[in-house]
Parts: structure tokens; sequence; C-alpha cells
């Protein structure tokens, strides 16, 4: 960050009164202060208390970035903070750029769905974030005019925008007014609120949950991609929408006006540096050849500017950051040894994985340029699997293109619906059919490779972006506030750009939620892509029916997806879960297993039997089920009871009578079962010395007693009970067997049953060997647990346990271990011929997942992958 400080300095040795004007075109500089993201050693809150000694404004906290105004002459000081990991400038994010009405309006039907249903927002809260709000000062003129809600409103819509924060900049366009502006045009009783994005990516997530909890947004959309923000994991500011989704906010975000401006590749490992730099760089030539350079094309003025990334994690958003350092440069000529005209050097080790590269021609004539990516090899680390770079300017005839997805940062998070752009002269509405999407419009779907934490996961996330296309090009009283932009000649400026077609998709969420209040954010999105007209993506041959990843699902409807919202909205849903009582107390402890393929049906006679069509269906893996769909009405809820098991809850008759009220939605409509044991006569029991056992008729009780037993039910039909006793006993189960170590070091083996088996080692140190469907309970003592083909639950119990989660094959299915402790317990995986750098660790919520080889091995409950490392594995 060393540019800033030095241009500065020489600003202050000079006698002016203008302003501080930095040269670099990136930075958000203003009044001598320059916006930057740092991210904390370990304390935000320390971190930010230095900072603001420092001089930092407006400074703002989530997760480890701190995000603020910082005084370019304390960049220096600020470097040496000791609560400081690094800092970088947080450079301009991109936008995605009554007395006039938006023809959005028409182009999604919108006024005929106001028309029709009485609805126009009313109750619901829009929030929006782009560059500034009243930063030129035209809100009063917007308000008078009735293009905005407040005070004098001549239409009588005289709730004010609620303005968290905005900012003042003077460089700022207030296109969030613009924004707003479609919004009420579309939906006019929406209330509306506004937050500054350009602060900072931390103010920026922060700006979200703020819009969600302060001003009650119902629906928040944006227009702005910050450059650094990662492509292959989930920054701060996708995590901070997938908060507010989850907690029932709707949320919409511009896909992206860069097309198919990217390149995408494996990295592939070309030449050594002949100039002594310490790089080995990439090969752009897919073929058997080898070119280290990138040529392109710049007219004289025109730049290029590149979000360059490659798959490693990103610091700042929570995980162990890069492993690796990769650079991009600009040559003059193909030659190492030509001159250098720009390049991006951030030391990368333990930070993010990106590198911002701004060129510009000018050599006064059109001209070929040379791109290289290097790794950096004094700083080690493994070689980068795939690399990418998002471009966000002018190059032309760029050699090796790949015309891969652009859309990335949050626009890429789970819970945010992407929007894409179409003009709406070229819809349906004005006489094209189908739509057309606009050339500029970003396209999907770029890979999540790491979960927050850091991990790498298992399986790359595909999701499917864009999802939707909206109207843009349309009216608004001042934006974009530059000559030339009024296409029609009506004396009003059209607004082009995914950033225009983001709030229409926003406004007529807003249009839904009045229709029928409390709908979700899933519902919102699924109706809206069900109901939305077909379109064709551009860049691929022939007409792509249904989702591309050009247009979506295509553009949005508001009549049709309000239609469809009332016609299922008066319908409900019951669900609840089945689980194996393993106690029998009519309480699901946490390890207790759900039951699988077990069948629930709606008794509509209510004669306690599963009867030719009434409505059922099957638990899942987890032991879930649910009605969808339901019309309201009273419902039976029962359970087919298989032989062999008795119902331990809800208890009475059993069964559930629900008065399904319109779209009313009732869980935890749950069922216990227990497996009950089979009347077993004449016990056997063992002698006091060394026995051995085999039994093949069942169902059978064992008592082994004293001595070093061997009791072998396993050619059996099942359902035996054996118990070990004392001595070190080897006891080996069928199908529906209980087996009981006791005293002594014993081998409870599962391995040649037939599953559904429970494996209790008892005292001392056991080795516990599953199958398919078994539970093992080491208890006390050091224990072996061999976690066997798949589908079974593991708990070590106390003391220092092993869990053999792979032996020279890989299981069906994952297994589960409910009790792993970190620095106590350790994962054995043998005869694999791996290494911890082959192992992939994925969270998923509480849990985490153990992966090798694209094989999910294991389950970890309740466990942080962030947590484990070559410590807690033992490979032999």
């Amino acid at each position: 960050m060393s540019p800033p400080q030095e241009e500065h300095k020489g600003y202050l040795e000079k006698t002016t009164f203008l302003p501080f004007q930095s040269n670099n075109q990136l930075l958000q500089v203003s009044n001598s202060f320059v916006v930057i993201d740092a991210v904390a050693v370990q304390d935000t809150t320390t971190l930010l208390k230095d900072l603001e000694e420092l001089g930092l404004q407006q400074g703002s906290i989530y997760g480890s970035v701190v995000s603020g105004v910082l005084p370019i002459q304390a960049l220096d000081e600020m470097a040496s903070l000791e609560s400081l990991q690094f800092a970088k400038p947080a450079y301009r994010p991109i936008t995605n750029v009554g007395l006039t009405t938006t023809q959005g309006d028409a182009a999604m039907n919108a006024e005929a769905a106001r028309t029709r249903f009485g609805v126009d927002g009313s109750g619901v809260t829009v929030g929006v974030l782009s560059d500034s709000y009243n930063a030129l000062g035209g809100e009063s003129d917007d308000i008078a005019s009735g293009d905005l809600p407040g005070i004098g409103n001549p239409f009588g819509n005289t709730a004010t925008v609620n303005v968290l924060l905005d900012d003042l900049s003077p460089s700022n366009t207030d296109e969030g007014r613009g924004m707003l502006q479609l919004i009420h045009d579309v939906a006019p009783g929406a209330d509306l609120a506004f937050h500054t994005a350009f602060l900072g990516q931390a103010s920026f997530a922060n700006g979200i949950v703020d819009l969600a909890n302060v001003a009650g947004a119902d629906v928040i959309v944006d227009d702005v991609i910050y450059l650094a923000e990662p492509m292959f994991q989930d920054g701060i500011i996708a995590q901070a929408i997938d908060t507010v989704v989850a907690e029932g906010v709707s949320y919409f975000s511009s896909a992206g006006n860069n097309s198919r401006d990217s390149y995408e590749s494996d990295f592939r490992l070309g030449l050594d540096d002949t100039a002594n730099r310490g790089y080995r760089f990439h090969d752009f030539d897919p073929s058997d050849g080898v070119d280290i350079f990138q040529q392109f094309t710049l007219d004289d003025g025109e730049s290029i500017l590149l979000s360059f990334q490659w798959d490693q994690p990103f610091a700042s958003a929570g995980g162990v950051g890069s492993s690796n350092d990769l650079d991009i440069f600009v040559f003059e000529s193909d030659d190492l040894n030509a001159k250098v005209l720009e390049s991006a050097v951030d030391f990368n080790v333990g930070r993010d994985a990106v590198e911002l590269l701004f060129f510009q021609n000018t050599t006064g004539a059109t001209a070929n340029f040379h791109l290289a990516i290097g790794k950096f090899e004094p700083e080690g680390g493994p070689d980068p699997t795939r690399i990418k770079y998002v471009e966000f300017r002018q190059a032309d005839n760029i050699e090796y293109a790949t015309n891969s997805s652009t859309v990335y940062g949050h626009a890429n998070a789970a819970g945010a619906e992407a929007v894409g752009a179409a003009f709406y002269q070229n819809t349906p509405a004005f006489g094209t059919d189908p739509a057309v999407l606009e050339s500029f419009s970003s396209a999907g779907t770029t890979p999540i490779l790491f979960d927050p934490a850091g991990n790498r996961l298992a399986t790359p996330e595909i999701r499917q972006k864009p999802e939707i296309v909206a109207p843009d090009g349309t009216n608004t009283t001042f934006f974009p506030p530059f000559p030339g932009r009024d296409v029609e000649g009506d004396g009003f400026p059209n607004f082009f750009g995914t950033s225009a077609a983001a709030p229409h998709g926003a406004a007529v969420a807003a249009l839904m939620l009045d229709a029928v209040p409390g709908t979700t954010p899933e519902v919102i999105y699924d109706t809206l892509e069900r109901t939305a007209l077909d379109m064709d993506d551009p860049f691929t041959p022939g007409f792509d029916e249904g989702f591309d990843n050009g247009t979506g699902f295509g553009l949005i409807q508001a009549d049709l997806a309000i239609q469809e919202l009332v016609d299922t909205a008066t319908n409900g849903s019951i669900s609840g879960i089945k689980w194996n009582d393993l106690n029998g107390n009519g309480v699901r402890e946490p390890d207790e297993p759900g039951l699988e393929d077990w069948t629930i049906y709606l008794d509509q006679n209510q004669n306690g039997k599963l009867d030719t069509g009434e409505t059922f269906t099957k638990t899942d893996a987890e032991g879930n089920y649910s009605f969808t769909d339901l019309k309201p009405d009273t419902y039976t809820v029962a359970e087919v009871l298989l032989p062999g098991w008795k119902q331990t809850f809800p208890g009475g008759s059993g069964t559930y009578t629900i008065e399904l009220d319109p779209g009313e939605i009732v869980n935890s409509i749950d069922f216990g079962n227990q497996r009950v044991s089979p009347a077993i006569a004449n016990p056997i029991f063992g002698t006091p010395e060394d026995d051995q056992l085999t039994i093949f008729e069942s169902p059978v009780i064992v008592f082994a007693g004293a001595g070093n037993d061997l009791v072998d039910t396993s050619a059996t039909s099942g359902g035996n009970q054996l118990y070990g006793g004392e001595g070190d006993d080897e006891l080996f189960a069928s199908t529906n067997d209980r087996l009981f170590g006791e005293a002594g070091f014993d081998i409870l083996n599962a391995s040649v049953g037939r599953g559904n088996n429970r494996l209790d080692g008892g005292d001392n140190g056991d080795i516990l060997i599953a199958g398919t469907n078994d539970l093992l309970f080491g208890q006390q003592g050091n224990d072996i647990l061999f976690a066997g083909n798949g589908d079974n639950l593991l708990t070590g119990g106390d003391d220092a346990d092993q869990f053999w989660i792979a032996a020279a094959a890989f299981p069906s299915t994952a297994n589960t271990i409910t009790d792993f402790e970190l620095d106590v317990d350790v994962l054995v995986i043998s005869g694999l011929g791996v290494t911890f750098e082959d192992i992939a660790i994925a969270q998923n919520q509480d849990d985490v997942s153990i992966s090798t080889l694209g094989q999910e091995l294991a389950v970890l409950r309740g466990v942080q992958g962030s947590a484990l490392d070559s410590d807690n594995f033992i490979f032999l």
C-alpha cells in the first residue's frame, strides 16, 4: 500500500488548495483519506481500536475484517500494528451499471399484477445497497415529482426513505437513488431503506445485516461487486447474505456486466523465469505446445482491469489464507527479458489468493500486449490446481480465451438470487419474443471449492447462476447523470445494466410478499424461476430450454409469479422424523439415529391401517418425512409398524390428528420406535473355562461367563443377545443382535453379520468391528472402532479411542462418529496409500466431512474442521 503514501507526500510538498487525488484509479480516496479492508491477527475489536487511534473513521467489523476510512498519512504506522495480519485498499467496487415510470413495469407485467391482485408492496420493506443515495442532492426533487416516497409526495406515499448510512463522496453518482426509483415505480406501497456499500467489505456485510435487523427489510438488493471478493469461496459479504436469508429475507444481487470476459484454466507449468526473478510461469497453450504469454489488444487510451485468483482459501473469509503466492504481469512483448509494463505482485501467503491488475495503453496507438502468470517459487507451497481471472474493461482479441463464468463473489452466494439483464425493448411486452439477453450480462457458473473456514470441499459446489433475468434500460429522472443516455429522446435517461435489472426483481418480490405475507425466500425464488419466460443463451448453439448459464430460468413475470403463489399459498404441509429409540424412553437422544425407509401415511378412514388410495411417504436416510401441498383439512398421521418393533412415541393412539389451516406448516410430528427383543427361552451359560460356542438356532441369549470365550451367532437368523462376562472374549453378530463385551479386552465383530446390530464394549479397551448400519459404543477404555462398510454410528466413549474410517477399501457410504475428541482420539486410514495432503475436510454446519480421493469416509458430529490437522490422523 505504499503508492498512496508516496503520492500524498508529494502532494503535501506542493503549495495548492486543490484536494488530493490519486493517480491510481482503483483507490477510493477523498480528502486525504483512503478506504481500507484490514484483517486482524486474532481480535478484530483490538484492531478496530488501534486503527481508530490512527484516525480511522466509519469503522466496521465483520468476521476477521475491519473496514473504514483511514488518513493516508497513517498507512505506514498502520503497517506496524501487532493486531494487524494484513491490510489492503478497498478498491473502488464496480456497480453493474413519478415524473417518469420504468418501462420494466410493462416488461414484467407488474402493472397488470398490481391491478389484478390489488398489491403495491404495502407492508413490505425493501433495502438497497449501492454507492450513494443523496450525494448529488436530488432527493427532494424526486419526492416532489412522485418518483420517491417522502413528505410532499403528490401521491400520498409519504414514508421517507430510511437511510442508515450514506457515502457523500463527490465521486459517487447516487446510483442507489436510481435503483430506489425503479423499485418505487413497481412497488409504490413498499417502504424503502438504503445503506452504502462503498466503505469496505465489512461495512457492506454489516449493511446487509443492518438493513434486515435495524430497518426491518423483507427484501434486499445490491448492484455492487468488490473486485477482491473470493471466487472459489464465500467471502464475508456472501456469508452475511446467507445469514439474513436464513432469517427470512429475500436477497437479490446484480449478476454483473462482464458477459463471458473471463479466463479459467487448470494451472499448467510452462517455463522457468529466464530473468532470474524466481517465477515459474503458467502455460496458456492447452495443446502440446508451450506458450507462457497471452496476447491481447488495446486501442490507445483503453485499459484492462483484472481480478486474478487461484484455488487457495482467503484469510479474510475466515480461513487460514493462501499457501502459495502467484503474480500477474503485462510484458511489452512475448519475451521474459522484455520490459514489464505493469504487474500485480502482492504477498499472498497466509493472506488472500487474489491479485488486482490495472493497465492502460498510453502508447498513442493500438497495440498488442502480453500477459503472464507466475508462481513465485521462493515462497514455496503447492502448485495451484485452478486459476481464473475476470476482466472488467476493454481488452480485445484475447488469445486462448476460454469465455468462462463471470458471476462470482456474493452474487454467487447460495442465498442470493443473481439477476441478469434484458433491454426492456427486447422483451415480449415490446414485441420481441423470446426476450433477448443483454450482451454484457454476466454468465455463471463459478464453482465453490472451499467452505468459509478454508477447508477444500470433497466435491466442488456448483450453483446455478444467474437464476433470473429482469429488464434494464428503463427510465429514471436523473440516472445515469451523464449526457447521451436518453435512448428514446423522451427527456429521461435510461438506466442500463444488471444494476437496473436487480431492483426490478426485488420490487416484484415485494409485490409477492404483499400478496402472500410470510413467503420464504426459497419460495419467492422458486416461484419466480418456475414462472419465468424461457430465454436463450446467445453464447451457446441452439435454443437452451430451461435453465442456462446466461439467462438462468428466464425473464420474470410478476403476474404469473403472484398467480402461482396465491394458488399454492392456501396449501400447507406436515413433516416430522422417525427415530430409533434405543433406550425406549420416548425422548430422542443425540446418539439415536433416524430410521430410513419406514412408511408414514395419512389415515383417511381412520381404521389404523394403510389402505389403497391413501397418501403415504417413506422416511429418508435421516428418518425425515414430509407431506406437502396439503389443502386445509383434518388429517390423521400414522405409521406402519414393522414386526419386531414397538412404538415409544407419541403414545396414546399412536397417531396424530392435525387440523391444518390454510398455508399452515406443521413440524415435529415425530414417531419413536424401539426394537423388541424376541422371547428367549432357556438361556445358554458358559463354563468358567475358555468356551467356544457356535450357535445355529436363534434367537438365543448367551452368558459366556468367566474365561476367554468365543461366541459366534453369525450363522443364525439374528435377534440374539451375547454377554461376554469376565475375560477377553470374542463375540460375532448376525443381524439385530446385541453384543456386550463387559469386563476384559474384548473383540465384538459384526463385519460378517447382516446389519442392525448394537455392540457395547464395556470396561477396558475393546475392539469393535462394524458391518453395515450398526451401532458401536466403545464405552470405557482406549477402544478401537472399525467403521465398516457404511451407515454405521460410532461412539467411542471415555478415554482415547481410535476410529478406523477406512481399511484397505472405501466404505460404500460414510460412517458417522458422534463424539470425536480433539487431541484425544485419532482417525486411522490404512491401505489406501494416502497422506494428510490427500484429505479433504468440509464443514457442514456443526459437523465435518472427511474425504479422500473424491470419496467421503466419515462425518464427525460437533467438530470444527478448522481445528483438525495431521496430528488427528494415522496413515498406515
